[in-house]
């Protein structure tokens, strides 16, 4: 095995992609299930009355995608750390995830102060991922180079920018509805950011899968 950091950590970034995934659909199913029983993004505190059971359902699966999230994050952190021994732009992606976790923590700490700078510092944040990401398949594009695999490296180079497009998206429809009213729009905006992430994971999914194949060898 040419690369064996980089294979174990491509192994543990394809888990963390699969979490992600999963997050994203249990998402999608929380904000329909709210919004289809008449609950709008400040439904509870303008009072609008929802089942009990409704309200018990939502918490689970939210307490579910926190924890599929936290698991996730944690794959991702180990696969970087394993995978920069065999290839620079992981540590590059490295680098991104402590940035994108100060600016986290600073968002939480100034919401109930400033809750729209908390707002547009968490979108910042959330560009650190896309491009996290984007440094993840440009490492698989250079081991694939490396081992003269042009059809690994065509396609993590595609992924690399399908994904860092659908985030910067997704961040920009969701600093769009931050500011809406209108709760069904709101939703549709956060439907289709939800849909292009996903598509994009899908994708760098399948290319993690590719590049963990390649590495084996």
């Amino acid at each position: 095995m040419q690369f064996p950091n980089a294979y174990k950590g491509v192994k543990k970034l394809w888990l963390a992609a699969v979490l992600n995934v999963i997050a994203t659909l249990l998402m999608v199913a929380v904000a329909v299930l709210l919004f289809t029983n008449g609950l709008n993004p400040n439904g509870l505190a303008a009072g609008v009355p929802i089942a009990e059971g409704v309200v018990a359902t939502a918490g689970a699966l939210t307490l579910i995608m926190g924890l599929v999230i936290i698991v996730g994050a944690v794959l991702n952190l180990i696969g970087l750390v394993q995978g920069r021994k065999d290839e620079d732009h992981f540590k590059t992606a490295l680098i991104l995830v402590g940035l994108g976790l100060v600016l986290s923590v600073i968002s939480s700490a100034i919401t109930g102060s400033s809750p729209r700078a908390a707002k547009y510092i968490d979108t910042v944040s959330g560009l650190c991922t896309a491009f996290v990401n984007y440094f993840v398949m440009m490492a698989v594009a250079s081991l694939a180079a490396k081992k003269a695999d042009a059809a690994v490296q065509s396609a993590a180079e595609k992924a690399g920018k399908l994904v860092l497009a659908a985030i910067v998206c997704g961040e920009v429809l969701e600093a769009i509805t931050y500011s809406m009213t209108n709760s069904t729009f709101t939703l549709i905006l956060s439907l289709v950011g939800a849909a292009v992430h996903l598509v994009a994971y899908v994708y760098y999914l399948k290319v993690l899968g590719q590049a963990k194949a390649m590495l084996a060898n």
